[in-house]
């Protein structure tokens, strides 16, 4: 799909003049046969007011023709939200906001950040911080508010302070693989690589800060649900029950 920018009547893709809108599109076709759902996920910057165009081609299983889907809205204001106080709010909000596009996924009901933070260095209004994220996926399973997913990562992250809070200017994360260790160095002084190690403890304290965000949704929705991660859940196998697979 492809958002544009109608500007003097005329549509302008966003992804070539800068402008980014954040939308989650749920639409539904259907023809004779099939019933067709599908969501469509994405992040952008809007940076201002105006008239905007979504636009879909797609097809149904089976069929060799193209449809094409098109509609218009418009956004009326742009609402900039209040900026994080504390160095410790700005990273908790940044790998909230970073990592929800990232793991969407269907049946979760909420989302919980962990950080550990081993080092800012400051330079002027630049605050530069090294710190250990992790980020929870959670839904209803089981008789459980369960953590579906999410991942533990390195991070640097820079925030500018201003009179209004902390705004953050860039998250860099190491690349995968080979490049990975190389990519560490690159990022981490040499002072704050040996806290890369980390260890159980370290998980567990992660896991037990998404947690408050969990047990705040469920005060929220009136559930009394205990948390668990996947790995604290009993699972019967077919092999358990003496079939041979």
């Amino acid at each position: 799909y492809v958002i544009y920018r109608i500007i003097d009547g005329e549509p302008v893709r966003c992804d070539e003049i800068g402008d980014r809108v954040w939308h989650m599109v749920l639409y539904q076709m259907s023809n004779e046969s099939t019933e067709y759902r599908s969501f469509g996920t994405d992040i952008y910057d809007i940076t201002q007011p105006g008239v905007y165009r979504f636009e879909k081609k797609f097809s149904f299983a089976g069929e060799k023709e193209t449809y094409n889907m098109s509609f218009d809205f418009e956004i009326t204001e742009i609402i900039e939200p209040e900026l994080p106080q504390t160095v410790d709010e700005a990273v908790a909000q940044a790998i909230l906001d970073d990592n929800a596009p990232k793991y969407y996924d269907y049946g979760t009901e909420c989302a919980g950040e962990g950080h550990i933070i081993f080092g800012t260095e400051i330079d002027g209004n630049i605050h530069k911080v090294y710190l250990l994220t992790h980020y929870s996926l959670f839904g209803f399973a089981n008789g459980y508010l369960m953590e579906k997913g999410g991942g533990t990562v390195p991070a640097v992250m820079s925030f500018e302070k201003t009179a209004e809070g902390y705004k953050l200017l860039e998250t860099q994360y190491p690349e995968d693989g080979s490049y990975y260790a190389s990519s560490i160095k690159e990022m981490f002084p040499a002072k704050y690589r040996d806290k890369l190690n980390y260890d159980e403890a370290d998980i567990e304290a992660l896991w037990k800060q998404s947690t408050v965000y969990a047990r705040a949704y469920l005060d929220e929705t009136g559930r009394s649900e205990e948390i668990r991660k996947y790995s604290q859940i009993k699972h019967v196998f077919l092999t358990d029950l003496g079939v041979s697979v």
